[in-house]
């Protein structure tokens, strides 16, 4: 449209801003109905996933502790400083992170919950707590 003979500098000028607004709507719109999937999809996790964090760098999503162990068989376990939540447990798929924050007192609990992955988990709390 804006190769039409005839049309004025002034009136190529409006038909571009017009064009350049018209792809931001769609773009919002785009972003808008992926943040309602997300949305949709968290509310299906029934509470498993706590959070969705998208960043222009990095981008991150919080789960509880004992749906991550049952996602993640091989993690990373760092430490935090918290006093409530010390530890942090997170692995990485597709360039987003999957984490989880976890207390001391839920630690000791994995043992008896999780007792297929409590060896690797006590290795890798005291490799970190190091």
């Amino acid at each position: 449209m804006n190769n039409i003979k005839g049309l004025s500098d002034k009136k190529r000028a409006e038909i571009a801003a017009i064009t350049e607004v018209e792809s931001k709507l769609v773009s919002l719109n785009e972003m808008a109905s992926l943040v309602q999937r997300i949305n949709s999809h968290m509310d299906d996790a029934d509470g498993d996933i706590i959070a969705v964090d998208i960043g222009n760098s990095r981008s991150h999503i919080h789960m509880r502790h004992i749906p991550f162990l049952t996602e993640f068989i091989n993690f990373d376990i760092s430490t935090r400083d918290s006093e409530k939540y010390p530890y942090e447990f997170s692995s990485n798929i597709g360039g987003v992170t999957f984490k989880a924050i976890i207390s001391v007192s839920e630690v000791v609990d994995l043992k008896t919950s999780i007792p297929n992955q409590w060896e690797y988990i006590q290795r890798k709390v005291q490799v970190a707590a190091v």
